[in-house]
């Protein structure tokens, strides 16, 4: 399957879960959010940079449709991309962090297959990764940290990163809400 097909389904899936959370209203979920990102792996000693969405259909499960791009600078001997669709579900939530374990089902595109030492190097594979991540805060940005293990590769690799929550019901929104003033002589 191509990287296109790949692309297109997802944006399928982005519309389906829109239209999801439009009907959610205001029973816990319908938040959203973006989040710039960059990822280590150890194995390949290569660094990369991402961006994800953040949708939250109820309170504690969130679809994170993210990409990845590992650039071919100097220091990185990989040179790929990743797309791909995160599921997270808070374990664990207090005023300063949130606990989760994460699935994400992706397609990799390794763009330099070529300056492998691999017999069996594929330009495009498909990828299973589970880990667990925090973030912190309640606010509307909250850095995160994410840990994954890639069970096709056998690799691990590291994400951090900061989630700017754009939409939804959050609980400080509603908590700072302004109220309108009533004058005290219509009371």
């Amino acid at each position: 399957m191509s990287y296109k097909k790949v692309y297109s389904l997802l944006i399928i899936l982005l519309l389906s879960l829109n239209g999801a959370l439009a009907q959610r209203g205001s029973t816990g979920g319908g938040g959203w959010g973006i989040a710039p990102s960059i990822a280590y792996n150890p194995q390949t000693k290569s660094v990369a940079v991402g961006f994800r969405l953040n949708i939250k259909p109820s309170q504690n499960l969130r679809f994170v449709p993210q990409a990845l791009y590992y650039p071919a600078f100097s220091f990185n001997k990989i040179h790929e991309y990743h797309i791909g669709l995160g599921v997270e579900y808070t374990v664990f939530k207090n005023k300063i962090v949130n606990l989760y374990p994460l699935l994400n089902v992706g397609y990799n595109a390794w763009l330099n297959t070529d300056d492998s030492d691999m017999k069996d190097a594929k330009s495009g594979t498909y990828l299973l990764e589970l880990g667990a991540g925090i973030s912190f805060t309640q606010s509307s940005v909250r850095p995160f940290l994410e840990t994954r293990y890639n069970i096709k590769w056998k690799e691990t690799s590291v994400h951090i990163g900061l989630l700017f929550v754009l939409g939804g019901n959050s609980r400080y929104k509603k908590r700072n809400r302004r109220r309108p003033v009533i004058c005290p002589a219509y009371n």
